[in-house]
């Protein structure tokens, strides 16, 4: 059993977690002309970790070498 709460746990679905390091953000104001363009980073920042995460760990929960992620 892990930490923290979820109401799947109660379904019978075994859940993993996995951590990766921090995403440095800069504080902006939206009024600020610099904004759209930390959102755009931090975005691309989130999705990169998140691929890199999958392929990590991805056999690790039971996909196969060859599954893909596909963010729509």
């Amino acid at each position: 059993k892990g930490r923290g709460w979820s109401f799947l746990g109660f379904l019978g679905i075994p859940l993993g977690y996995v951590y990766c390091e921090p995403i440095r953000v800069k504080r902006v104001s939206p009024s600020d002309a610099r904004y759209e363009a930390e959102v755009n980073r931090v975005h691309r920042e989130v999705i990169s970790a998140i691929e890199r995460v999958f392929e990590d760990y991805k056999e690790v929960f039971g996909y196969a070498e060859e599954e893909t992620l596909e963010i729509i």
